[in-house]
């Protein structure tokens, strides 16, 4: 792998996020998140900006480069919280926007559900949504309950993961913007006469925040190279990217809280849309634990390609997903 960006998809991921920031910014995520401006959904502001970006002229089932392409169009997206199924738009398929689920026992729980067609299990199987409930909690943004039907199909493992990658990339996005406001704030904020970054423990979490969004960035796009060189392990590298995000998220957002006391939280700020931005991204369709216990028993049922050869489970390993 080629830890460097091809050239066209860097340049695409920098024209993508310069066009989000100057033609919606964190105004659709407050939108989003305190109520939409003159009773227009947020959402399908998010939706015409896609696509004026060609967001639909995306396959990363493709090659390696459309799927990294797909990704920093998440990673644009994920760096202003843009409201709507963004990761769902550029996995569909036959047209149909699709979110992955735990299972397809109840209860069945999708964000943007209105604008879905069907939910695939971790485990490839297919369903239609026939009804949804809306959660309405304050954190669940525009999640819902599902009632569905199976359908008696199969999704390829490999889609499933490539759904839970790109989700990944908008998450890794919001960090990024978490990381660049923390810098922001503690080079400009005085204390005793002294900016805050002049401290070297402040300076010290500001860099172990950095590292681990930047080592999710990484890992990220190593996954989505082992995608297409290793589709029969990309299950089980989405979870692991999956994992590793998710302990970045919390780093992250606990560093960029911190440091920015009171602030952090108070809507005039950007930073609290961010942290609520990402929370139905960061639980569904697993939580921490259950991403964990997800990936094991992948890796019991079916190996883990390691640093250091592959891990083969041995005889009588648990089932997995």
């Amino acid at each position: 792998m080629d830890p460097q960006l091809p050239a066209e998809v860097g340049e695409f991921g920098r024209a993508a996020t310069e066009m989000v920031r100057r033609r919606g910014g964190f105004a659709l995520a407050r939108e989003a998140q305190t109520g939409p401006a003159g009773g227009r959904d947020p959402r399908d502001a998010a939706a015409e900006l896609l696509a004026s970006i060609d967001a639909d002229g995306i396959d990363p089932r493709a090659t390696v480069e459309e799927a990294l392409a797909a990704a920093e169009l998440c990673r644009a997206a994920g760096s202003v919280v843009l409201p709507g199924p963004i990761a769902q738009r550029l996995c569909r398929r036959d047209g149909e926007l699709f979110a992955v689920v735990a299972d397809l026992e109840a209860p069945v729980v999708a964000d943007h559900a209105d604008r879905l067609a069907a939910v695939v299990a971790l485990d490839g199987r297919c369903a239609r949504i026939d009804a949804h409930a809306p959660l309405g909690g304050k954190l669940s943004g525009c999640a819902a309950e599902l009632t569905v039907s199976e359908s008696g199909e199969t999704m390829p493992a490999a889609d499933v993961a490539l759904w839970l990658d790109l989700q990944a990339a908008y998450v890794v996005g919001a960090l990024e913007t978490a990381v660049s406001l923390t810098v922001e704030h503690t080079t400009t904020r005085q204390q005793f006469g002294r900016a805050l970054s002049s401290f070297q423990a402040l300076r010290f979490q500001v860099v172990e925040a950095s590292l681990a969004c930047r080592g999710a960035l990484q890992l990220l796009r190593f996954t989505l190279w082992r995608l297409h060189e290793a589709p029969a392990d990309a299950l089980a590298d989405a979870l692991a990217l999956r994992l590793q995000t998710q302990e970045a998220a919390k780093r992250v957002l606990a560093v960029a809280h911190q440091l920015h006391g009171a602030m952090g939280f108070a809507n005039e700020h950007d930073l609290p849309f961010v942290t609520r931005g990402i929370q139905t991204a960061m639980r569904l369709p697993l939580d921490y634990e259950a991403t964990t216990d997800a990936l094991l028993r992948r890796i019991d049922r079916d190996g883990f390609e390691t640093l250091y050869g592959r891990f083969t489970p041995g005889v009588g390993a648990a089932s997995a997903v």
